[in-house]
């Protein structure tokens, strides 16, 4: 059990804090509030995706003491990928920044049913990985597909391929204190962990495999229709 002190301080108030930061980079980056120089926007562009990305890790480690409490509530709804995807546009953005792109490849009025929310940061925890990972100029592609009875989400990459021993583990909890080889390696670690938990409670599943040899990483996961 979580500490209510620690609960309230790093899941709430600081969360709430956030967010206030975000809202009032919004102003100024949406020309609220005047004109920005070059400089300027750059400032407010790295305050604002920091305080997104704190955000997220927040949300993810207070999911993940929930889930394990049994205290997560799943609220679905029919949305468009096209809908969840527009809150994540500006991830294409930042690749743009570190120098690397992200494609897309679905159709934005297919409908799916899942926690929006949750969606969305399974979602930003893949991406951002797969951006990290990938090496200056590579490109990443996300793909929303059918398999089935399942809706089937793909981010495929040309990052260093992770060692296949370690396909099943990279989405343990203990992953990088298991395997502290894979300290250095941006990206996996709590995220991921949170990512399985969120796929498995919707009844999907998730998982890591090499694509042909020396050309990166497919991530994907399962969600039912």
């Amino acid at each position: 059990m979580l500490d209510p002190l620690v609960e309230r301080v790093i899941l709430h108030d600081m969360a709430n804090s956030l967010s206030g930061i975000t809202a009032g980079a919004g102003l100024f980056l949406d020309g609220l509030l005047g004109s920005l120089t070059k400089d300027q926007t750059e400032i407010l562009e790295n305050i604002n995706l920091s305080a997104i990305l704190l955000t997220s890790i927040i949300a993810d480690l207070r999911d993940i003491v929930f889930f394990e409490e049994g205290r997560t509530k799943i609220e679905k709804t029919t949305y468009t990928i096209g809908q969840i995807y527009h809150s994540l546009s500006w991830i294409e953005k930042y690749a743009q920044k570190v120098q690397k792109s992200l494609k897309t490849q679905f159709d934005p009025t297919f409908e799916i049913k899942a926690d929006p929310e949750m969606l969305k940061r399974i979602l930003l925890n893949l991406l951002l990985n797969s951006i990290k990972q990938s090496r200056t100029g590579n490109i990443v592609l996300f793909k929303v597909g059918i398999e089935i009875d399942n809706i089937l989400f793909e981010i495929i990459d040309q990052s260093e391929p992770l060692p296949g021993p370690l396909h099943e583990k990279a989405f343990d909890k203990n992953f990088r204190v298991d395997y502290p080889e894979m300290r250095s390696r941006a990206g996996i670690g709590l995220g991921f962990y949170f990512c399985r938990l969120a796929v498995e409670a919707h009844g999907g599943k998730i998982g890591i495999e090499e694509r042909k040899k020396g050309e990166g990483m497919r991530y994907f996961f399962t969600l039912p229709k």
